[in-house]
């Protein structure tokens, strides 16, 4: 019986960490779409191919695959205190 119990509450957290995944998820989505992709639109209309930055106040590697998947070339490099991303197009 215990054992189920166990199983029950493993469960639980799994649930309540899926949906807390999925919400930093679709709130680094929201960033990249609403801030960021403007940003680089910008400095490629300055006829550049690259750009660096920080995130500051989110997860730098989240931030870094959803530009991945979106097919830039992103690499991460790690500068004092902060990370930034090298995004190339």
């Amino acid at each position: 019986m215990e054992n189920n119990i166990a199983l029950n509450m493993r469960e639980i957290a799994d649930k309540v960490n899926e949906e807390t995944e999925k919400a930093k998820v679709a709130l680094h989505r929201e960033v990249v779409e609403t801030k960021i992709i403007p940003y680089l639109q910008e400095i490629a209309e300055k006829g550049k191919y690259q750009a660096d930055f920080s995130v500051p106040g989110y997860s730098t590697f989240m931030v870094r695959d959803i530009l991945r998947e979106l097919g830039f070339t992103v690499d991460t490099r790690k500068f004092a205190n902060a990370h930034y991303l090298f995004v190339r197009w």
